[in-house]
């Protein structure tokens, strides 16, 4: 009997781990298909000077997001100064994290990226929309 339970857990285990495959490889899809169209409505609202407009209750806005990645030929000498000046804790850090820490410190230096850092990340921005739906308000 308990032989029974056990081999119907591991048929059910099987069948989940096979949706569960098909559903991410269906969600790599749909989300390079969502990257393909934000690019097209990203494209066409830069080509016709739109920042912002509202379609259907959604507002669809562009925004740029700063990125910051350490220069692979330069990460012991980029590591070797975040030490110096006490950015020791950023070793175990993720993109996000570093990207934050370079935000702040170049809020902090007028805008500008410190000369410390110079040469040692590489900062660009990516382009992306936001998309807010409008609230509806209930009538009483």
């Amino acid at each position: 009997m308990e032989a029974n339970k056990r081999n119907e857990l591991l048929d059910f285990l099987v069948e989940l781990r096979d949706n569960k495959s098909g559903l991410e490889k269906r969600l790599k899809g749909v989300n390079e298909e969502i990257d393909s169209i934000e690019k097209e409505i990203m494209d066409v609202m830069v080509a016709n000077n739109d920042a912002v407009f509202n379609h259907n209750g959604v507002t669809c806005s562009l925004r740029l997001t700063e990125r910051v990645s350490a220069e692979p030929e330069t990460k012991d000498k980029l590591w070797t100064a975040l030490k110096r000046r006490k950015f020791g804790h950023l070793f175990t850090i993720n993109a996000q994290t570093l990207t934050g820490t370079v935000k702040e410190l170049k809020t902090n230096n007028g805008d500008v990226l410190p000369k410390w850092l110079s040469g040692l990340v590489k900062i660009y921005e990516q382009p992306g929309l936001t998309l807010s739906k409008g609230r509806t308000i209930k009538k009483k």
